[in-house]
C-alpha cells in the first residue's frame, strides 16, 4: 500500500509520476522481467487518469490544452503510447481515481473485523494499479478486473501473483463458488449498463454483479457513491437486499479522496451474502429507505440508515463546495483515521462464514504443456539460435531483410515478428485446451498467458490489425498493416489477425471472444441473460423455437414485457397462438391476412 508522504499532491507533480510509471512499464515490458524495487516504487506513485483528466488531455471540443506546459506533458503522453492505449487512458479518465491510503487501510481492518480469514479469495472489481492488493495479508488470492490497460498492466508488474484481467467488468467471466470477499471502490460515471433484465448505473451495476458471484457466506466491503445509499428510488437496494445481509455502512467526509484529485461524498457499504433460502437479517431495515433531511434550508434524501446512525457519518452536513445542485457536502471533522477506527469497531464481529477453497493446483502448480512449435508449409517460427525461420518446400529457409537474417532479439522488425510467432503459439495452445477439455484451471491459465503476450505486444507496436492508409497523387488509396506485413504469409495469419476486433476509424482495438472464455469444445449452459433479444437467440439455439417462458427464466422478465421488447422480430400465429420469428411467419405466403398482435 503506498505511503501518504509518497504520493504527490499537485496536479503537475502528480502528471510528471504518471508518465515516469509509464516509461518504467514499458522499459520491464520491452525487457520481459520483473520490476526492481526501485522501479516498483515508480509504478505505485501511478495516479491514475483521473486526477489530471481536465490538463493532461486536450479539450473534447476545443482540442486545446489549458497552456502551453500542459501541452508538452500532453504530447509526451500521447507519444508514449499506442493509439489504444492513449484511447483507453481517456476512457478511464472520469472513473479512473484511486483510494486514499486511510481508507484502503480501513476497509482491510474491517474485513478482519467481519472475520474474513487470511487466506479468502478476493474479487476487486475496478483494482486500478492493485493498491488494495498491496495492504492485503500475505495469504489472499486476488482476482482484479481493471479496465484501463495502463493500469491494469502496472498491477500486473507489482503484483504478477495475481490474477489481473485487462478488460470491462461487464465482460469478465468469474468462477462460481470461489470468491469469499469483494473488496475495492467501485467507477462512478453517468451510465447505465444492462443486467439481468435491468438497466443499472455504472457502479450499481458493479455492486450487484459482485454480489452475485459470492459465495454465501462471504462479505462485501465496497466504496461506492452515496447515490447508492440516498436516491430515492429503492430498486437497487431491494435487489441487493435479497440476497445479502446489511451489515452496516460508513459516510466519509467530501475530503477523504482530495489528495486523490476529487471531493466527492462516498459510502463504505457492507454486506453478507445469504445463503439459498435464508431470510436476510439486516443491521438496521432503514437502509433502504430514504427520508428528508433540511440541510441550510434545502430539503434533501438521505438514507434513513444515517438518519438513525448519526455516528456512522464522519462529517458535518453542508452545502459549500457541492458537485451539484440539489446534492451536499460532509466537512471532515478531522482525524480521519481516528474516526473510522471507532466506527469500524461498531460493525458485527466474525459474520463472515465462508470457508476459503483449497487452491485449484497443488503447492507446485502443474505445468501448462509447452507452446507446440507449429510448423508446416509456409509457418514462420525461431530457431533455437533466436533466428526467425519460414518453412518453405519443406525446407528451414532464415527470414531476411535485406542482407541480415532477422533475429528475435535483433531489430525492431525481428522482436515484432518474434512476438507474433509466440502469439499465434499462444492461441493455438488456448484451442487445443479448450477442444481437449482441459481442467478449468489449466484452460483459464492457458488464456492468461496468450493475454500476457497479446498485451505486451500492443504495448509496444500497437493493435496487431494496425492499419495506415496513404492517398496516390491519382486517388488511390492504398492501405498498409505495418504489423503484419509478410507475416500474414504464415497459414496461421488469420488467427492471430482474428484476436481482436479493430475499428480502422478509430485505429482501436478491443479483445476478442477467444481472450474472455472458452469459444470451442464442451460450451458451459446459458443461465441467463442481459436482453430479451439474447434470449431469443439462446432459445433458437437450444430449442429450435421461440420459447417466451424459457426466455422469461433467463431474462428474469414477464412475457408481456418480452414480446414489447423483441416488437418486429416475433409473430405469432393466430391459428395456433404459437410464436415464431419474423422469417419463419413471413415465409408461410399460403396465409397472407396474418397479423401481429
Amino acid at each position: 500500500m503506498p505511503d501518504l508522504a509518497s504520493i504527490a499532491s499537485g496536479a503537475r507533480a502528480k502528471a510528471h509520476d504518471l508518465l515516469a510509471a509509464i516509461r518504467t512499464l514499458q522499459l520491464i515490458e520491452r525487457e520481459q522481467r520483473p520490476a526492481t524495487a526501485a522501479e516498483r516504487c515508480l509504478l505505485a506513485r501511478f495516479p491514475g487518469f483521473g486526477p489530471v483528466a481536465l490538463r493532461l488531455f486536450p479539450d473534447p471540443v476545443t482540442g486545446a490544452y489549458q497552456d502551453g506546459s500542459w501541452q508538452v506533458l500532453g504530447d509526451a503522453l500521447q507519444a508514449l503510447l499506442t493509439p489504444e492505449d492513449y484511447a483507453s487512458a481517456r476512457r478511464a479518465t472520469f472513473t479512473a481515481f484511486y483510494t486514499s491510503p486511510v481508507v484502503m487501510q480501513a476497509m482491510h481492518d474491517a474485513l478482519a473485523r467481519l472475520g474474513l480469514p487470511g487466506d479468502a479469495t478476493v474479487l476487486e472489481p475496478g483494482c486500478g494499479i492493485g493498491n488494495f492488493m498491496g495492504g492485503a495479508p500475505a495469504g489472499m488470492r486476488f482476482i482484479g478486473v481493471e479496465l484501463d490497460r495502463i493500469s491494469g498492466r502496472i498491477a500486473r508488474a507489482l503484483y504478477p501473483a495475481h490474477d489481473i484481467r485487462l478488460e470491462h467488468f461487464r465482460d469478465t467471466c468469474l468462477p462460481q463458488g470461489r470468491i469469499d470477499a469483494v473488496l475495492g471502490n467501485v467507477p462512478f460515471a453517468d451510465a447505465k449498463l444492462a443486467y439481468q433484465g435491468d438497466r443499472l448505473a455504472l457502479h450499481d451495476y458493479f455492486l450487484a454483479k459482485s454480489l452475485d458471484v459470492l459465495k454465501p457466506g462471504g462479505v462485501m466491503a465496497v466504496v461506492t457513491s452515496h447515490y447508492t445509499l440516498d436516491k430515492q428510488h429503492p430498486k437497487i437496494r431491494e435487489r441487493l437486499a435479497e440476497h445479502a445481509d446489511f451489515l452496516g455502512a460508513i459516510r466519509l467526509p467530501s475530503d477523504a479522496f482530495t489528495r486523490e484529485g476529487t471531493s466527492v461524498v462516498t459510502d463504505m457499504v457492507f454486506l453478507k451474502k445469504c445463503a439459498p433460502g435464508d431470510t436476510p437479517r439486516h443491521a438496521d431495515p432503514a437502509w433502504l429507505e430514504t427520508a428528508p433531511l433540511v440541510i441550510e434550508g434545502v430539503e434533501i434524501p438521505i438514507n434513513r440508515y444515517f438518519l438513525r446512525h448519526p455516528e456512522m457519518v464522519l462529517g458535518t452536513w453542508s452545502r459549500k463546495d457541492r458537485l451539484y445542485d440539489g446534492t451536499y457536502s460532509l466537512e471532515s471533522r478531522g482525524d480521519l483515521a481516528g474516526q473510522l477506527r471507532e466506527a469500524i469497531g461498531r460493525l458485527p464481529e466474525g459474520v463472515c462464514t465462508a470457508e476459503p477453497n483449497a487452491p485449484d493446483l497443488p503447492a507446485r502448480p502443474q505445468p501448462l504443456p509447452p507452446l507446440e512449435r507449429h510448423v508446416t508449409e509456409g509457418s514462420f517460427f525461431v530457431a533455437d539460435d533466436g533466428a526467425i525461420m519460414q518453412v518453405q518446400a519443406g525446407q528451414a529457409v532464415p527470414v531476411t531483410h535485406g542482407e541480415r537474417t532477422l533475429r528475435a532479439d535483433g531489430t525492431m522488425m525481428g522482436r515484432r515478428r518474434a512476438a507474433l510467432i509466440d502469439i499465434r503459439d499462444q492461441a493455438r495452445r488456448v484451442l487445443r485446451s479448450q477442444h481437449e477439455d482441459w481442467p478449468e484451471a489449466q484452460r483459464h491459465h492457458a488464456r492468461r498467458e496468450l493475454n500476457r503476450a497479446y498485451d505486451r505486444f500492443v504495448s509496444l507496436y500497437g493493435a496487431i490489425n494496425t492499419t495506415t492508409r496513404r492517398t496516390k497523387e491519382d486517388g488511390t488509396v492504398v492501405r498498409r498493416l505495418p504489423n503484419l506485413v509478410a507475416f500474414r504469409d504464415d497459414p496461421d495469419a488469420m488467427l492471430v489477425m482474428s484476436l481482436e476486433t479493430y475499428d480502422e476509424d478509430t485505429d482501436t482495438a478491443r479483445k476478442a471472444d477467444i481472450m474472455h472464455r472458452d469459444v470451442v469444445g464442451r460450451v458451459p449452459p446459458v443461465t441467463e441473460v442481459g436482453s430479451a433479444e439474447d434470449g431469443l437467440l439462446v432459445s433458437l439455439n437450444q430449442l429450435g423455437k421461440v420459447d417466451l417462458p424459457y426466455i422469461a427464466s433467463l431474462y428474469h422478465a414477464p412475457e408481456p414485457r418480452i414480446i414489447a421488447e423483441l416488437g418486429d422480430l416475433i409473430y405469432q400465429d393466430p391459428a395456433s397462438g404459437d410464436w415464431q420469428t419474423a422469417d419463419q411467419y413471413l415465409a408461410h405466403d399460403e396465409q397472407p391476412d396474418r397479423k401481429c398482435t
